[in-house]
């Protein structure tokens, strides 16, 4: 399969992953369709071969660009390829806003909209964590920096709508473990 660079970078979002080339084609037909309107300005690069693609795209419609690349990859596990484990150092080497979100979607059980995930990690975590999807998506981003892209494109579920709201929950691979290792509500 042949595989394109997908880049995004811009109001402390830093996107760099390898996507197929369809997932990359529906990202740049989405950024072609987004405006920037008084939004902060997220710039997307789409580049393989035949393709050098560069856009501008609000803030506000950027979850909705590129979330084929945080979904395609989830689907393509076949039943004989098994997710990766959580590494050893995993729990040490999380964010105080990472450990939030993981603890808040483990706690859930269930799927949630992304602004009731950026509520509870600053109200029952006291996190500070702004209030638009880029917050949320620029802390699941972190966890390729010191963790495996496909380990982090498997430990949620995600789902969005036509209007780009999102909602995830944690994989059931990972659910238990996170669980057990966060102390959260169920396991006290």
């Amino acid at each position: 399969m042949n595989k394109t660079s997908v880049k995004a970078d811009g109001r402390g979002v830093e996107i760099d992953r390898e996507a197929s080339r369809g997932c990359s084609r529906e990202v740049i037909k989405r950024a072609i369709s987004a405006s920037t309107g008084d939004d902060e300005i997220i710039e997307v690069r789409v580049h393989d071969e035949e393709t050098d693609f560069t856009q501008q795209v609000g803030e506000e419609q950027f979850p909705e660009v590129i979330e084929p690349i945080f979904t395609s990859l989830s689907t393509s596990t076949t039943s004989n390829e098994q997710p990766p484990n959580l590494p050893p150092d995993f729990f040490s080497q999380l964010t105080d806003a990472q450990e939030a979100l993981l603890t808040v979607l483990a706690d859930d059980g269930g799927m949630l909209l992304d602004s009731e995930i950026r509520r509870r990690i600053r109200e029952e975590h006291g996190v500070s964590i702004k209030d638009s999807g880029t917050a949320t998506g620029g802390i699941i981003s972190g966890f390729s920096r010191y963790f495996s892209k496909e380990l982090k494109n498997n430990l949620f579920i995600v789902e969005s709508t036509d209007e780009g709201i999102y909602s995830r929950k944690l994989a059931d691979t990972y659910k238990d473990e996170i669980k057990e290792r966060l102390g959260t509500r169920d396991s006290e």
